[in-house]
C-alpha cells in the first residue's frame, strides 16, 4: 500500500492521475472541492477517533489546532465525547477551535508540561480520558503522557522525528494505553458521509486559494500558519 505524498512516493498534484477504481470514491453532488480536499484529514481523525474508543461521557484532549487536530476534536465532539480540550500555541487557531466546537483551550507556548497539565485538568473537571497528539513535537507527546489519567488512552498520530525521548516510567506506572496511527483504513465512506449530512461542517475551516501553477506559492504562504488550509486547484 502507497500513499501520495508519503515518501518516497511523490504527491499528486497534476491535472491527471490513474489510480486502480477499487481505491476511488464517488463525491455526492451537494458536495464541494473545497470540502472534498477536507476529506483525507477529516479520514486521518476518524480512524484516530475510532483507534481511540471514545466512549460516551468521556472527555478528550486533543493536541495541535491544525487541519488535523481541529477535525479530530469535531469528530470526538460529533460521537460520544462529553467534554473536548485543544490546545495550540497560536491564539488565531484556537479562536477557530472555538467557532468549530471545542469546549475549552488552552495556548501553552511557554509553559511547562506540569502548567499545562494543571490548566488543562481546571478546565476539564479532571483529567481527560483520552489524549490525541497531533503536534509529533517531543514536548507535546511528553505533555499527552502527563495529562491522560491513570489507565487513559493516548493517540499518536503525527510524524515527527524518528526518536523522542519519553517518560517511559510514567507510561508503565499510570498503566496508559500508548497506541499509533498511520493515514486511516476504511474511513473514507464515513467520511464523505458525515459531510454530506452536515454532521461535520467546514465552513469555519479558513482556505487559502491557489491554481496548480502557484503551488510553490501556496507552499511558502501554507508555512506562515496564517490559515488552516491552503487549496491548490488542480483543474486550473
Amino acid at each position: 500500500m502507497e500513499f501520495f505524498a508519503l515518501p518516497p512516493t511523490d504527491g499528486a498534484m497534476r491535472q491527471f492521475v490513474t489510480i486502480d477504481a477499487d481505491y476511488c470514491f464517488k463525491i455526492p453532488n451537494n458536495m464541494s472541492m473545497e470540502e472534498a480536499s477536507f476529506l483525507e484529514p477529516l479520514s486521518v481523525g476518524l480512524h484516530a477517533c475510532r483507534k481511540a474508543n471514545i466512549g460516551i461521557g468521556n472527555k478528550v484532549l486533543v493536541l495541535g489546532a491544525g487541519p488535523v487536530g481541529l477535525i479530530t476534536m469535531m469528530i470526538a465532539k460529533a460521537t460520544n465525547a462529553t467534554m473536548a480540550l485543544i490546545t495550540d500555541i497560536r491564539d488565531h487557531r484556537l479562536e477557530i477551535a472555538k467557532e468549530v466546537g471545542a469546549d475549552e483551550t488552552v495556548n501553552v507556548s511557554g509553559l511547562s508540561a506540569q502548567d499545562a497539565v494543571e490548566i488543562i485538568v481546571e478546565k476539564l473537571g479532571e483529567a481527560p480520558d483520552v489524549v490525541i497528539e497531533c503536534c509529533g513535537v517531543q514536548s507535546s507527546i511528553e505533555l499527552a503522557i502527563k495529562a491522560v489519567k491513570d489507565g487513559g488512552k493516548v493517540i499518536l498520530v503525527a510524524l515527527g522525528a524518528e526518536y523522542v525521548n519519553v517518560p517511559i516510567l510514567e507510561v508503565v506506572a499510570k498503566e496508559i494505553n500508548l497506541h499509533g496511527v498511520i493515514k486511516y483504513s476504511n474511513t473514507w465512506p464515513a467520511a464523505i458521509e458525515m459531510i454530506r449530512s452536515g454532521k461535520i461542517k467546514l465552513d469555519k475551516l479558513t482556505l487559502a486559494h491557489y491554481k496548480l501553477d502557484e503551488a510553490v506559492e501556496a507552499f511558502k504562504y501554507a508555512q506562515k500558519g496564517e490559515v488552516i488550509k491552503v487549496f491548490i486547484d488542480c483543474g486550473s
